[in-house]
């Protein structure tokens, strides 16, 4: 069955209105007759003969046009196949391009791509990025463009979902209203009521936060009516507002109805914020009424499906840097320096504007004692090793020397693995692994390794973290509660407390150090 992507079809919407009058002055070459063909009939029937057929355009690309228009449509239909690190990739090179030729009108488009699938990634600080890079080129371009009113009511459009996502209600009213006028201007035979259509459900979303009902409620009335009879998720949103409002008036039998109506969508779309909201309405809706077995199942579906979108967008962001930093080696050996340097500019952008103040100096002298021993190849962490009788612990537990040497080898190599940054790891789990038992394995940790298996297990997670940040830049930008939650630890408090009482730095002071001397290196 179809699905439906929304984003994108608001995102061709700079296509149409920008470049289809460059179109329109020349004759259609076979570049371009390929081109329309594999963007719309192919990609609706047979999509990855589609995207094989815009790879062949990009490679046969006689101008940077043909270079951009055939990169971007790769990067749309891998998006629209839930490919997004190589659908961004794509969409990041040919920014490139556009931005080296100037090519302002190519340039909102690309932007306004990105900045889209950055947010609905929900990596939206980079997104943010490229939002602004749109903004400053529509300044550049004829401002008797046709459209242009509308690639303005797009670009406001857009700030708003970002301060939805921050629950700045009232700054995102202010851009709708201008987005809404900016919609207006523009004639009924040009006007795509859907644009107009998603303008006032976001309004009414927005007064919903504000808890202004009855304002919501005509908002999101006059967004059904700008729909008619067209078949689109957005009346799913716009279903789950109404129901939110029927449900802060007690009316829950008008909430089911939305509800119900909502749902029907479920079965053609994958959009998270829709099925989130959903999720979580209907829990909400069946705890009211008493129905707690519905409104677990539907609180689990809401959790369950949170941590399987938190998981994507980490997947997302790491196949993204890997691809960006693959590129970036290919573009070295082709001597692109600029563009390399550029790209990696890119990455480490974000962690370079945080001001850096009152360093202390014991926690740089600790921190210079974590980078020698780094750049020594010495252990981290000491080992402080107990000086009871190893002998007696060992025949206590019917153990022989020679296993007790095969667990401490097993063990060392497992701490060149990376297996100790799972959740779920344990002490049983891990002597399974090493096929032994878990007393055993104790004894070992405890007698060779100075502690527990706890904390075993913690210096290991940290000495990874340290490595990381330490070796590979790209990690200093990543929030904490993602290092957190990537080697292991349940939370960002716990990780935190942890990484304290081992380095006696706090990770936000450690990392600041690092942003130092790569700033440091950076300018020599």
């Amino acid at each position: 069955m179809r699905k439906f992507y929304p984003v994108l079809i608001v995102l061709f919407s700079f296509v149409v209105v920008l470049i289809d009058k460059v179109s329109a002055q020349s004759e259609v070459s076979s570049f371009d007759s390929i081109y329309v063909e594999a963007a719309t009939t192919m990609a609706a029937l047979d999509i990855q003969k589609a995207i094989h057929v815009a790879d062949s355009l990009y490679k046969s690309a006689e101008n940077s046009v043909q270079e951009m228009k055939s990169l971007m449509l790769i990067a749309t239909l891998r998006v629209g196949i839930g490919d997004k690190a190589e659908g961004l990739s794509r969409a990041i090179q040919a920014e490139r391009i556009a931005q080296k030729d100037k090519n302002y009108e190519w340039q909102i488009r690309i932007a306004g791509f990105l900045s889209t699938t950055f947010r609905t990634s929900n990596l939206k600080e980079e997104g943010k990025k490229y939002l602004a890079i749109a903004e400053e080129a529509i300044k550049r371009i004829d401002q008797d463009s046709p459209g242009l009113n509308v690639v303005r009511a797009l670009m406001h459009q857009e700030k708003a979902y970002y301060q939805i996502a921050e629950e700045d209600y009232s700054g995102a009213i202010e851009e709708l209203k201008e987005a809404e006028v900016k919609f207006l201007e523009v004639s009924e035979a040009q006007r795509t009521n859907i644009f107009l259509a998603t303008t006032y459900q976001l309004l009414g979303n927005c007064f919903i936060g504000l808890s202004e009902y009855e304002i919501a409620r005509e908002k999101l009335t006059l967004a059904l009516d700008n729909l008619g009879e067209q078949e689109s998720e957005l009346k799913a949103f716009i279903y789950t507002d109404f129901a939110e409002i029927e449900m802060h008036y007690k009316n829950y039998d008008a909430a089911y109805d939305f509800f119900e109506k909502a749902e029907v969508y479920l079965a053609t779309s994958d959009n998270f914020n829709l099925r989130s909201s959903l999720f979580k309405g209907l829990s909400n809706y069946y705890k009211i009424i008493g129905n707690q077995e519905e409104a677990i199942r539907y609180n689990e579906q809401y959790t369950e499906y949170v941590k399987a979108y938190s998981n994507s967008t980490r997947d997302i962001s790491n196949q993204l840097i890997q691809r960006l930093r693959l590129e970036k080696e290919r573009e070295a050996k082709k001597n692109y320096v600029l563009v390399g340097t550029s790209l990696f500019l890119l990455i480490v952008i974000g962690f370079l504007i945080f001001v850096f103040r009152n360093i202390r100096k014991k926690e740089k002298i600790k921190y210079e004692d974590i980078i020698k021993r780094i750049e020594a190849s010495e252990p981290l962490f000491r080992t402080a090793r107990k000086s009871s009788n190893q002998n007696s612990g060992r025949e206590s537990l019917i153990m022989s020397k020679e296993t007790e040497e095969r667990i401490l080898a097993e063990l060392n190599t497992f701490e060149e693995t990376t297996f100790f940054i799972q959740k779920d790891i344990s002490l049983s789990s891990l002597a399974t692994s090493l096929q032994t038992n878990p007393k055993y394995l104790s004894y070992v940790i405890n007698t060779h390794k100075g502690k527990d298996f706890s904390n075993y297990i913690n210096e290991l997670r940290i000495g990874f973290v340290i490595d990381k940040l330490h070796n590979h830049p790209e990690y200093l930008d990543y929030k904490l509660s993602y290092i957190a939650e990537e080697c292991g630890f349940s939370s960002h408090s716990k990780f935190a407390a942890v990484f304290k009482n081992i380095t006696q730095l706090s990770p936000s002071a450690f990392i600041s150090h690092v942003k130092k001397d790569v700033r440091e290196e950076v300018e020599v």
